[in-house]
């Protein structure tokens, strides 16, 4: 187990012990230094350290899932490869807790986050959605509120401003309550026929007086669908699943 340290220190020590950030997953993109400007030393690591940092950052598989509830936000990282997995627990940037962890416990990290009784944490439900079925404002209701914004407006007075919104939409624009984020970045190095090579996604829900709220989107506005509260678990079990399959790299059944 390593604690404190933060991505970026990760990613130098990776660095500096020979990996090749070409073969690093891409989702730690962000983390990576710039060459343009000088990097500090990373810090002080056993080997042991430095080959559980390498694992994770070079894993086909990475789950970035983040919780915000009553205020206070948790975030977990869980990179599989080979039959282990490595969380990284805690903020990514003020230092994380890095620990390997059994291929089993994927899922139960992932939901130990969710907070219980909540929409987030409902049974699993499978949903399925079209694009052109979300909640969305058009395109002369996202100017009117980007300019009620712009005036200084709240996004309550920016959407009483508007004409004939879905009562859902609004919902899920006001709501503060529960909300999670899913990121995924996945390289499939035995590939089935039909089976993508690579899979990246982001998911984001919000939790909202009449329903829960799935987005794909970076923005809210650009559309939300209403799911069954069951939709988070619904989704972590089978990408849970399909990670750590992809990590130990495994065929399809």
């Amino acid at each position: 187990m390593i604690n404190h340290l933060s991505l970026r220190d990760a990613v130098l020590l990776a660095r500096d012990a020979g990996a090749d950030p070409a073969d690093l997953n891409p989702i730690w993109g962000p983390y990576l230094p710039e060459r343009a400007h000088p990097t500090p030393a990373p810090p002080a690591a056993t080997f042991a350290d430095v080959h559980l940092v390498i694992q994770a950052l070079t894993a086909p598989a990475v789950l970035a899932f983040s919780v915000t509830s009553a205020g206070s936000t948790q975030e977990i990282r869980i990179a599989c490869s080979e039959d282990a997995a490595v969380s990284i627990a805690g903020p990514p940037n003020a230092g994380a807790r890095w620990e390997l962890i059994p291929a089993q416990e994927v899922m139960a990290c992932l939901s130990a986050l969710l907070p219980s009784g909540g929409r987030l944490a409902a049974a699993a439900e499978m949903t399925t959605v079209a694009d052109d079925q979300a909640l969305a404002f058009t395109a002369a209701q996202q100017q009117s509120i980007a300019r009620s914004l712009r005036a200084g407006a709240t996004v309550t007075d920016a959407l009483d401003a508007l004409d004939e919104v879905d009562p859902r939409l609004r919902d899920a624009m006001l709501s503060t309550a529960d909300r999670a984020i899913l990121a995924v970045s996945m390289i499939n190095t035995t590939p089935s026929p039909g089976d993508a090579a690579r899979m990246a996604m982001v998911r984001r829900w919000n939790a909202g007086n009449l329903s829960l709220y799935r987005s794909d989107s970076a923005r809210l506005v650009d559309g939300v669908h209403p799911v069954p509260d069951g939709d988070v678990l619904g989704t972590l079990i089978p990408i849970a699943a399909e990670a750590t399959r992809i990590g130990a790299g495994r065929a399809a059944a």
